[in-house]
């Protein structure tokens, strides 16, 4: 939490304090010269899934309308993995299996269990939340149906190839979820000779977006692994394919594609050294651990939060329309409009204040903190341009006559010009009066006649 002294004196013995489910859990005392910003670091630790609310509290501060912060922090529940390896036995051993085991012992949020293709039966999938398919050299065709109608309900897939794959077999998997395709095989497995390097990672999807701990404008700097031998893929022709990662020639080395209401992630890397040297690099297991939590889940962690003075938009994954917005004890009913990716939940707002905003959709409950836009703490004047700014995308101006440039006739002209069609207004209203009390007459007289019938 970063506070800042805004005004123009110091500000010594105030406190900033942590509030949870109504009781304090932590406290800072704090000084600030007048422009000085402190940040101060909070622990929660959640004793169960689901949503942590609270609120930040400044006590000391005069002005005490922006003196709370409300918060909202989405722990997800826990995502059961299914990870299904060939049976057939490869020159190198693959690392998906020990990553996920390590990040098991270390975080709670994920459970798997591994299993050899043989011993899948028909529809087990559909008892875990994501199916990790890790060097299939084929994917059974009498699996088709069953796993694409898996992913269109929610379900998440995150697929290594075989250095053995049969393209066919991948292709037509594919398909089913219009995925794209592999067209090629680039470079040589177990070479160790690199071909390519993967690109540098950007920040723009969940996989990565928080995985470094650094500052927001700082560039993500990794040891980028070397590639020896991969597939290459053509995305489908639509805007559901995302790119994850990619090599510095641009070929794609993961990519998420969209399906229903659940996603297929496609790896163009198997999980060995025999490929590139990424399983045997730091970035390896935090970001497949990142892959399947993503993969398996359309739950995301996190904060969630409103400003106000904007209008609220939020995108949820159901098919139910009967949505309620709950605030400070007040209903109301937002625009829904129906996407690819679940609910588009849209409404003004402009008569709400800070607290906790409950969408209610069905039997979920969805939470968001609520807060007032930081700039209302800052009381410093505007200089000409930025109040001409405001102005400009706040009113709206129409009919502006300069005067002082014109003669009396052609100011008399731009005045007729400007009003043309205003006056007919006044007959409008007239008409409607009048067809207002003649809807009146008309219904006491059939009151009137029924009554005496």
């Amino acid at each position: 939490m970063s506070v800042e002294n805004t005004g123009d004196a110091a500000v010594t013995n105030q406190f900033i304090s942590l509030q949870v489910k109504g009781e304090m859990t932590g406290q800072y005392e704090m000084s600030l010269e007048p422009g000085e910003t402190k940040d101060f670091l909070f622990e929660i630790i959640p004793e169960e899934v689901g949503y942590v609310t609270g609120q930040i509290l400044l006590e000391g501060d005069e002005i005490d309308f922006d003196n709370t912060r409300h918060f909202v922090v989405h722990i997800p529940r826990q995502r059961s993995i299914l990870l299904v390896n060939n049976n057939q036995e490869s020159s190198f051993s693959s690392y998906i299996a020990p990553a996920l085991e390590a990040a098991r012992q270390n975080n709670a949020r994920i459970l798997f269990e591994e299993k050899q293709v043989d011993d899948i039966k028909q529809g087990e999938w559909k008892d875990y939340d994501g199916l990790i398919l890790n060097g299939l050299t084929s994917i059974p065709a009498y699996w088709h149906q069953g796993l694409r109608q898996y992913v269109q309900e929610g379900g998440g897939i995150l697929f290594f190839p075989s250095e053995q794959g049969k393209v066919e077999s991948y292709n037509q998997f594919f398909s089913l979820l219009n995925a794209g395709q592999f067209d090629n095989v680039i470079g040589e497995y177990g070479s160790f000779e690199s071909i390519s390097k993967m690109g540098e990672l950007e920040e723009g999807h969940p996989v990565l977006d928080g995985i470094f701990n650094k500052e927001e404008d700082e560039k993500i700097r990794v040891d980028l692994p070397s590639l020896f031998y991969y597939y290459h893929y053509t995305p489908p022709a639509n805007s559901n394919s995302l790119t994850v990662l990619d090599a510095e020639n641009d070929d794609i080395i993961l990519t998420e594609n969209r399906f229903g209401e659940g996603r297929v992630l496609i790896s163009t890397l198997g999980t060995d050294p025999g490929w590139s040297n990424l399983p045997i690099n730091p970035l390896f297991a935090p970001l497949f651990y990142r892959t399947i939590l993503y993969a398996s889940s359309s739950e995301s962690g996190g904060l969630q939060q409103h400003q106000l003075g904007s209008t609220f938009e939020w995108v949820e994954p159901t098919s139910e329309t009967d949505i309620t917005l709950l605030i400070n004890g007040t209903d109301y009913k937002p625009k829904v409009q129906r996407q690819s990716n679940g609910m588009k939940i849209t409404y003004k707002g402009r008569e709400w204040e800070p607290g906790i905003l409950k969408i209610l959709a069905g039997e979920r409950e969805i939470k968001v903190a609520v807060n007032q836009d930081i700039m209302e703490s800052y009381f410093n004047t505007l200089d000409e341009e930025e109040w001409q700014d405001i102005l400009d995308d706040n009113v709206y101006r129409t009919d502006i006559i300069a005067a002082d440039d014109l003669t009396n006739e052609k100011l008399d002209e731009q005045l007729r010009s400007s009003v043309f069609g205003k006056e007919i207004w006044n007959w409008f209203v007239w008409i409607a009066l009048l067809f207002l009390v003649t809807e009146t007459l008309v219904t006491r007289l059939y009151k009137a006649e029924s009554t005496s019938l």
